[in-house]
């Protein structure tokens, strides 16, 4: 087929979406349409196989994303390959959390049907849009990842411990986009009985534990 007419497929398939015309997009896709969805912390994500893995990821989009399209999205097409570019502002219906997505879909035709979809799209905005608990515990894992890449930004300093785990409480586990460690105060109530015997700077396998170390230290010269 041409790209022209392979262009069209596509646009017929993302005009069948936008309706629910879900006869329509059966129609458009092979009977072993592979749709991958990137992430892992939100509805839609996974290898969703066949008519029967595209109806429910569809089944799922509608009953648990709002999502609007504010432009047109645009069709770059070579071979049996077309490109869509789009962005898309949306919630997540569970958490009635915002989200903006700046999303590119990669699909391959073959004899007129869609037989493979790859998308690209900001997997961190829609995990984070999809968190039902947005305290500062909700991530521990992910707060503990943050606060390890504060301590190395600052060069690894001993003492610091506490205020790199408050600032990725707050950049983490309520969204605060662009916290710097500096913006916190250094005094303040302590966290140490909430990190783990392997705290934040230490997930990399890195040097001496600050807190640890001071214990150490003290033992020494007491002893």
């Amino acid at each position: 087929m041409s790209i022209e007419e392979n262009v069209q497929i596509v646009k017929d398939f993302f005009a069948a979406m936008g309706s629910g015309d879900k006869q329509g997009l059966l129609a458009l896709a092979a009977e072993d349409i592979e749709w991958i969805v990137p992430g892992k912390d939100w509805a839609l994500a996974g290898m969703h196989r066949g008519h029967a893995g595209l109806a429910v990821v569809l089944q799922k989009a509608s009953e648990e994303i709002e999502m609007t399209y504010p432009e047109p999205p645009v069709f770059v097409a070579q071979g049996d390959r077309v490109m869509v570019v789009g962005v898309a502002t949306g919630k997540i219906k569970a958490t009635n959390k915002p989200f903006k997505d700046d999303w590119v879909f990669a699909i391959t035709i073959r004899n007129g049907k869609l037989t493979n979809i790859r998308e690209y799209i900001d997997t961190q905005a829609l995990a984070m849009a999809s968190e039902t608990d947005a305290g500062p515990k909700a991530r521990p894992d992910r707060i503990r990842a943050r606060a390890y890449a504060l301590w190395k930004d600052e060069g690894m300093p001993d003492g610091e411990h506490d205020r790199h785990w408050r600032a990725a409480e707050l950049e983490i586990g309520n969204g605060v986009d662009g916290l710097t460690v500096e913006d916190l105060p250094t005094e303040g109530a302590t966290h140490a009985d909430e990190i783990p015997e392997t705290p934040p700077y230490m997930l990399g396998g890195g040097s001496t534990n600050p807190l640890t170390a001071r214990q150490s230290r003290s033992k020494t010269k007491n002893a």
